[in-house]
């Protein structure tokens, strides 16, 4: 990771700017204003953002945990702050708050050509447990489905493996 981030709340008037990185980076896939201002509200909601130097959002992730099943539902990062440690330091905190939560799964869909997303993902621990033909839109394209066993000891099966941060 190339800078310490560090990760909080996503709420008040942070969702407006990551309402618009949401339209940016998805476009016609991407959530409603609605949908991102009303996110932290919802049942089991799991909302968090990086902010740059500047104090603007650097980067989101939206997750669900419902019983022990916790579910990345969008994560996004600003053009200028990619392949920065953003997205790692936002799945990586999501991870220690659902485990904390008592969290034994963690899924997530991805864009099948989304390839620096996979190899987060795969760096993490995630490993591949199906497709879900033509998920996306615009353009139509599989979704790859990743899970991650989250272990009750608060370590994931991949830092077990040796493999895990």
């Amino acid at each position: 990771m190339a800078a310490s981030w560090t990760v909080l709340p996503a709420e008040g008037a942070l969702l407006e700017e990551v309402a618009a990185i949401e339209a940016a980076t998805f476009g016609p896939s991407a959530w409603g204003r609605g949908d991102v201002l009303a996110a932290p509200g919802a049942p089991g909601a799991l909302c968090l953002c990086v902010l740059d130097r500047g104090q603007r959002v650097a980067g989101y992730l939206f997750a669900t945990l419902v019983a022990d099943d916790l579910h990345i539902n969008t994560l996004a990062v600003r053009p200028d702050c990619r392949r920065r440690g953003v997205a790692e330091a936002l799945a990586l905190a999501l991870l220690e708050r659902g485990r904390a939560a008592g969290a034994a799964l963690c899924s997530l869909e991805v864009r099948a050509s989304n390839r620096g997303a996979v190899a987060l993902y795969r760096k993490l621990g995630f490993a591949a447990a199906g497709r879900r033909p033509r998920f996306y839109r615009a353009p139509d394209e599989d979704a790859l489905i990743l899970n991650l066993r989250l272990e009750s000891d608060g370590r994931s099966a991949a830092e077990d493996a040796g493999t895990g941060n």
